[in-house]
């Protein structure tokens, strides 16, 4: 779903104008390249609809209100805050199952994916497998 959140109302205010977007959570592209390449075997994963795979607590779907909907959780694109919540999500997500997953909450939290891309490298191939 995109919406134009920057569309100004009557009062020339889009809802992208009062939304706070939280802090840049994103990693330099650049440095993000060096490492992918740093290691002899690399490889890149895609998270599938990332946008779309952020759901919000039930109690807060009223904040999230849009003139048309067709499911009340799903977070919408288009929003100035979307980046942050997607990526603050994502190392959410590393810390509460580091526990399970060990090298893959170390891989975000190296920095190395781009928006809904990972892209690490590592020794050998069954390094990669363990990833």
């Amino acid at each position: 779903m995109v919406l134009d959140s920057s569309a100004k109302t009557d009062s020339n205010i889009s809802i992208n104008d009062i939304l706070h977007v939280g802090s840049n959570l994103q990693p330099d592209l650049f440095a993000v390249l060096l490492r992918f390449r740093t290691f002899p075997i690399a490889f890149a994963a895609d998270v599938k609809q990332m946008y779309l795979q952020l759901k919000t607590l039930p109690e807060y779907n009223k904040y999230q209100r849009v003139y048309y909907r067709f499911v009340t959780s799903d977070v919408c694109f288009g929003f100035s805050s979307s980046p942050y919540l997607a990526l603050r999500t994502l190392k959410q997500l590393a810390d509460d199952e580091r526990g399970k997953y060990p090298l893959a909450a170390d891989v975000i939290d190296r920095g190395n994916y781009y928006m809904d891309d990972i892209c690490c490298s590592c020794d050998s191939i069954p390094e990669a497998v363990d990833y």
